[in-house]
């Protein structure tokens, strides 16, 4: 059994997406998660990340997607719209690059608030927290308690954690249902 988070994310999203779907990968890093996302035939794929690194590693994986070098709190216009069925955050450092450079709990909260804004009826959000690291850690106290208080009328949300492994990565799935 594969017991990585993001073995469960990439289920999750298969599973919501069905072909000709937009989503946005608001922290595409190196490009895995775009790789997975376009094999399953979206009709859009935004990737945003703030290194021009992680642009440059993403657009190799995927030539086809629209790349956004900028920060995730300012979710490009372009990338929005009836068909946005999912937004996806990995947060924390650029796996292979400097670690000194992460995802902000400011960027990252003010991110969440617009996708969720955003996001149609039907559309999904997807964040992977990863508290093992100082500023992750910052992250996920910050925001699990606003991502908890989600109306339950308008948000479904699902969270997901490896209890017995302390500050184990933590992958939170919502569903805008109203």
């Amino acid at each position: 059994m594969d017991m990585k988070q993001v073995s469960l994310a990439h289920l999750l999203w298969k599973t919501h997406l069905k072909p000709g779907d937009w989503v946005i990968d608001a922290t595409c890093g190196n490009g895995y998660d775009a790789e997975f996302l376009n094999q399953l035939g979206l009709g859009k794929l935004t990737c945003i990340d703030i290194q021009p690194a992680a642009i440059e590693a993403t657009k190799s994986r995927v030539p086809e997607a629209y790349m956004h070098l900028g920060c995730h709190s300012q979710l490009p216009l372009e990338a929005t719209g009836p068909n946005l069925r999912l937004i996806v955050y990995n947060l924390g450092y650029l796996p292979g690059g400097n670690k000194a450079i992460t995802t902000s709990l400011a960027s990252t909260k003010a991110s969440i608030a617009q996708g969720l804004d955003i996001l149609p009826i039907g559309g999904a959000m997807s964040i992977m927290f990863y508290p093992g690291h100082n500023e992750g850690l910052e992250e996920f106290n910050a925001l699990m308690p606003t991502l908890q208080a989600l109306d339950s009328r308008s948000f479904a949300v699902k969270s997901h954690q490896w209890l017995n492994r302390n500050r184990s990565p933590h992958l939170i799935f919502i569903l805008k249902i109203k």
